[in-house]
């Protein structure tokens, strides 16, 4: 499920090997990163330090929050606004920390909540795109998970 994706791209790399095209005590800019092959940005990601993995992230978040902040209503962009600033080395380097488990919990399903799975997704992840538009039956299973977890929760 999709929700399953968003945390595990919040915290990709955390135990992952080092990559060929970065270094860990090398700090990546934004728009260097996203020269790389997508299919190749979650290992490059994976090679860098718990601090440039929160720069990235926060900023690939802010970015995505600006193009479509005329699009969100108050409650979607404070989602986005928590979700970013949860974002910190710290989960990283010790995402079992006492109450970092339970927060990112919380702020994946507010995220989520608000604005669906894909569009977390999309605002998150390091994964390259799927391409094209969701199969009917994928659609469906979206919406029944966010129902189940959004609303009758």
């Amino acid at each position: 499920m999709l929700v399953c994706a968003i945390i595990v791209s919040m915290w990709l790399g955390s135990t992952g090997a080092h990559a060929p095209q970065a270094s860990a005590s090398q700090d990546v800019s934004f728009d260097a990163f996203m020269k790389i092959d997508a299919p190749k940005r979650p290992e490059v990601f994976a090679g860098l330090t718990p601090e440039n993995r929160a720069k990235l992230t926060r900023e690939r978040a802010s970015r995505w929050l600006r193009a479509h902040r005329s699009e969100l209503s108050p409650r979607q962009i404070r989602a986005v606004e928590q979700a970013i600033l949860f974002v910190t080395p710290e989960i990283y380097t010790n995402p079992d920390a006492p109450g970092v488990r339970e927060r990112g919990d919380k702020v994946t399903r507010d995220l989520t909540c608000s604005l669906g799975a894909r569009a977390a997704l999309e605002a998150f992840s390091w994964a390259p795109p799927a391409g094209g538009p969701p199969a009917k039956g994928s659609t469906i299973d979206d919406w029944l998970t966010w129902f189940s977890d959004c609303v009758v929760r």
